[in-house]
């Protein structure tokens, strides 16, 4: 699986750019997890749990970074493992929010 996908809105979809390989409806319950919060956010606990309610070919993600322009949802970022054993913490999340927020 690809280190990154990226996942921009069309319609009532988050869609995969640029070949539309996945598909997932914004009403999914990870999508409005991440999307209520608007931060960058590991794939554990309850999130890992809101992805596993039936998309096990995302269960390669390590983060998830909502794109957003206010309260708008515009796409996903879906990071997989860094590589190396190395985790994402609390700065890396940050960072991943600001740029996204940057991006969107």
């Amino acid at each position: 699986m690809a280190a990154s996908l990226a996942l921009i809105l069309e319609g009532t979809h988050l869609v995969a750019a640029p070949n539309g390989d996945v598909r997932l409806p914004v009403q999914h319950a990870a999508v409005r997890w991440v999307a209520s919060s608007g931060e960058a956010m590991t794939t554990g606990g309850r999130l890992q749990e809101l992805i596993a309610q039936g998309r096990t070919d995302l269960s390669w993600t390590a983060v998830w970074v909502p794109l957003m322009r206010g309260t708008e949802l515009l796409g996903l970022w879906l990071l997989g493992d860094r590589g190396g054993g190395l985790g994402f913490g609390p700065e890396d999340l940050r960072w991943l929010t600001a740029l996204a927020r940057q991006a969107a």
